[in-house]
């Protein structure tokens, strides 16, 4: 596209285009557009010290908050890690001395929770020579305990006698 200007001569726009890709600009963006201001600023009225003292004070700022964003973003993920971790404990502690159904394969087995051991950083069930991801849990609940009436009761029906000790 040609234009002309008022004195006849023609300017030419030779279809070069700049594509940027990113869409936030940096700092080194900041310092190209900070040094073409300079470059092509009117020498009878230049940028004041002022404002020149302004733009860098606010590019330090922003340089500042993207920093603390950064960190942040590595606070909430390091929390994030902390939090699931600590579940992951609570439900595993959960199960001690509990009964849980699991899948073994295709099979559904009943084991009691004798332990917890951490194999990779994550909690796994121990169960006799067991052992059992949280995944796999299917259910929890407290194991049926036989009272010692119910012992006695059930060895005097049957005609046999329990020494306690």
């Amino acid at each position: 596209m040609s234009v002309y200007g008022v004195s006849g001569t023609s300017y030419s726009n030779t279809g070069n285009t700049v594509t940027d890709t990113t869409k936030e600009l940096g700092k080194d963006d900041f310092f190209k557009l900070l040094i073409a201001s300079l470059k092509y600023q009117d020498p009878l009225e230049p940028m004041e010290n002022q404002e020149f003292v302004s733009q860098m004070a606010n590019f330090s700022s922003l340089e500042q908050m993207t920093n603390l964003n950064t960190q942040f973003q590595g606070m909430s993920s390091f929390l994030e890690n902390c939090l699931s971790s600590i579940t992951y404990i609570q439900q595993a502690t959960a199960c001690l001395d509990k009964e849980v159904e699991y899948l073994d394969g295709d099979q559904i087995l009943v084991a009691q929770v004798d332990g917890v051991e951490f194999h990779e950083g994550m909690p796994v069930l121990v169960a006799g020579d067991q052992r059992i991801h949280l995944a796999y849990v299917i259910s929890i609940r407290t194991p049926q305990t036989v009272s010692q009436e119910a012992v006695a009761d059930e060895a005097a029906a049957e005609g046999n006698e329990i020494i306690q000790e």
